[in-house]
């Protein structure tokens, strides 16, 4: 018993000594922490974000104080129910919460549980940092206690509502509201109070615009326990349980704000925050032009009933310059403008392929799926040149699979592009979760800058609030291409800028790249593109609908797309002066036969200035056969032999191109017409004598002979004249 005591006692004392150790070790930490009330003023930190030019890029939205009055006491209950639940009774700290988040962190040997009370929230996003350390927790513990002394709880709760992050780059219930639902805070029904409230222990998991179904088991945690904790009826519960959640994601917020929260955002991501009042008083500089940012606001002035964007990147600071959109960073299908960096240019790069391959054109199922071209037109051989211009459905497929999906998949991740499918729709633009505007505007960076991958920025620069630097963009190569593929691509979308898919481009003055693509299917199209670049600019063009929904067949990357990257180009090049891509030494343009070509879809060297050719852009490691030689048999047209006084004269008439030689019955060479002259033959005694002629031609000094041809016999007989004899009676 008493070695029982003893060890109690010792435990006691230890847990004492402990006790005393880490309040004086508080103490210590946050002795100079006091509470600043400034602070607290609703998105007073908020970081300021500028163009190039010095103007302010705001974001109106952002600042809408809304007052506790104006928060229905449904959301104020649900917010409490879920992460708060003695919120009216504790003084900033919850001794209970943090006993058992204690127990659980120890028994799981992890940090599985948290402790922090709506008072502590409300510390951590408006003073500290977001850094998980002992002292930091401690710093926030202080400040809490000295809040709550300062301030109500209905005050506390305005202010943890006006600043707390909900997600989509929305701060304060107002921007959420308006954000997820175009509601005033005060209309939000007990449904869309939840889902809200659900996006709060972790925005980008459960957010309901991307990710419904965590969103909606997140909702429904809360309803329940408002219900547990009588916040609720039954019939409330039932009802908001099974309830679908309706978004009205599309008309929240005006384009500006949508420039300010795409800059935030990949702010929050350099700086590795997801809430933004952890970047505090920061200023935020761009590349941004605002003029030309409101020019391409004019240029979608075409009354088209979709939403937009449009991306124009600068090359040689491979920085954001021009932007408009109606939403934010969404992912969406990119159709057909994959096609040439994820189809076109590894087949080149690979020596699989060359512009000049022909490809069969026609339907074709590729273990069951099977491809389309637009109004089911096929054409038969058509180059690999063409397939890219007119965009066809099948060669692309084709490409694919003579590539493999790995294979293609290995240059996607080069270019920052991620998808798991690895079927044949691929080589259309079907990417499982598809890909940004600005993932596909990057990705054709590779074609600007001779085969190498650059991430382009909105940011150029961040400082702090005593303007120290504390971040400045340097752009980053990843080699991904040869720059001869690259040249071969730009050669061929030129071309579809001039007659291809892209042909609005072509009433441009200068010469300009182009790919268009369309997302859709008889009920409508889904998503429609034009990517047009010079070595200067990237001008990357989408429409089509936040909320997913169809607009009309009439709509089509080849239409409005292109049309709005023209009245962007014509204002960044109003003299017209846009230059091409100079092609690198490793290219050679080169003439091929084009009769074997079209006739029998081989290609083969040019043999010479009288045969007809087509030239092409070959690499210069692509193997190229030389066109091989028909053989020749030389022919003697006619021939002559006259007998006079016992002379024999033989005259052979043979075409220019060919010489002979004559021989007699034994074989003896008599004669070569190439050494000039003709032949005669003095005869000394009487008999019958007979000849050979046999024409030839010299290839490279090897001599290629036609038939040897036996002459009719001569016979000598004294002075007797032999008459001449013909071939034919002999």
């Amino acid at each position: 018993m008493k070695k029982t005591v003893k060890i109690i006692s010792f435990i006691l004392l230890i847990a004492l000594a402990l006790t005393f150790s880490l309040i004086a070790y508080f103490f210590v930490v946050t002795k100079d922490v006091t509470l600043d009330e400034n602070k607290l003023k609703a998105n007073a930190s908020y970081p300021k974000i500028y163009y190039e030019n010095g103007v302010e890029i705001k974001n109106e939205s952002v600042f809408s104080y809304v007052t506790i009055d104006d928060i229905p006491s449904h959301v104020k209950n649900a917010l409490i129910a879920i992460e708060d639940k003695r919120f009216y009774s504790h003084k900033g700290v919850d001794g209970k919460s943090v006993l058992r988040a204690l127990k659980e962190n120890l028994f799981s040997k992890s940090v599985k549980q948290g402790a922090s009370t709506i008072t502590q929230q409300l510390v951590k996003n408006t003073y500290l940092s977001g850094e998980k350390t002992l002292n930091r927790k401690l710093k926030e513990i202080k400040l809490a206690l000295l809040l709550e002394q300062k301030l109500s709880k209905d005050e506390i709760l305005e202010k943890y509502f006006n600043t707390v992050y909900f997600g989509e780059n929305s701060y304060g219930i107002y921007s959420a509201s308006k954000r997820f639902f175009d509601k005033e805070p005060n209309d939000l029904t007990l449904l869309e109070g939840a889902t809200l409230i659900a996006c709060l222990k972790a925005p980008s998991t459960y957010n309901p615009y991307k990710n419904k179904e965590k969103s909606n088991e997140r909702k429904n945690l809360i309803i329940s326990e408002m219900y547990r904790q009588g916040y609720v009826d039954t019939s409330q519960y039932e009802n908001c349980k099974n309830q679908e959640i309706i978004l009205n994601y599309k008309t929240n917020y005006d384009c500006e704000n949508n420039l300010y929260n795409e800059i935030l955002n990949q702010a929050n991501s350099i700086l590795q925050f997801e809430n933004p009042y952890e970047i505090g008083d920061d200023k935020i500089y761009t590349k941004l032009d605002e003029q030309l940012c409101l020019e391409i606001k004019k240029s979608c002035n075409y009354d088209i009933k979709t939403d937009f964007s449009v991306i124009v990147t600068e090359n040689k600071t491979s920085s954001i310059v021009g932007y408009y959109s109606t939403i934010v960073n969404q992912k969406r299908i990119p159709a057909s403008t994959v096609k040439p960096f994820l189809i076109y240019a590894p087949a080149f790069e690979e020596n699989l392929i060359c512009p000049a391959t022909k490809i069969l054109d026609e339907k074709t199922s590729f273990d069951g799926y099977s491809p389309s071209n637009y109004k089911e037109k096929y054409y038969g051989y058509v180059s690999a040149k063409d397939a890219l211009m007119k965009s066809l459905n099948v060669p692309s497929a084709k490409i694919y699979n003579s590539l493999g999906g790995e294979k293609v998949k290995y240059y996607a991740k080069k270019m920052d592009i991620d998808y798991t499918n690895n079927d044949t729709s691929v080589a259309l633009g079907n990417l499982t979760g598809g890909i940004t505007l600005k993932q596909l505007n990057d990705a054709y960076s590779v074609f600007l800058n001779d085969g190498y991958f650059i991430k382009s920025s909105f940011i150029s620069c961040i400082n702090n609030k005593n303007q120290q630097s504390i971040y400045n963009y340097k752009a980053n190569k990843v080699g991904v291409f040869s720059s001869s593929t690259a040249f071969l691509i730009n050669d061929v979308l030129k071309d579809c800028a001039k007659t291809g898919t892209a042909s609005k481009l072509s009433a441009l003055s200068f010469p300009v790249c182009a790919k268009t693509g369309t997302n859709g299917n008889e009920n409508g199209n889904l998503d429609a593109y034009c990517i047009a670049y010079t070595p200067d600019y990237i001008i990357s063009v989408w429409l089509g609908n936040a909320d997913q929904s169809y607009f009309t067949n009439q709509i089509s990357g080849g239409n409005y797309p292109t049309a709005i990257a023209k009245d962007v180009l014509s204002y960044l090049y109003p003299n017209g002066d846009a230059k091409f891509f100079s092609a690198p030494s490793t290219v050679k343009e080169i003439e091929i036969d084009k009769n074997a070509y079209e006739n029998d879809c081989v290609i083969y060297k040019n043999a010479g200035k009288d045969c007809d050719g087509v030239k092409f852009y070959f690499k210069s490691d692509f193997p190229i056969k030389e066109l091989p030689k028909k053989e020749i048999i030389p022919f003697i047209k006619d021939y002559k032999i006259t007998c006079l006084s016992r002379d024999i004269s033989i005259f052979i008439e043979i075409d220019d191109a060919y010489n002979y030689k004559i021989f007699d019955s034994d074989n003896n060479e008599l004669f070569d017409s190439k050494n000039g002259g003709n032949l005669t033959v003095k005869t000394e005694q009487d008999g019958e004598y007979t000849f050979f002629a046999q024409p030839y031609y010299l290839d490279n000094e090897k001599y290629v002979f036609g038939e040897k041809i036996k002459l009719p016999s001569v016979l000598v007989e004294g002075k007797k004249q032999i008459l001449d004899t013909e071939w034919w009676e002999d």
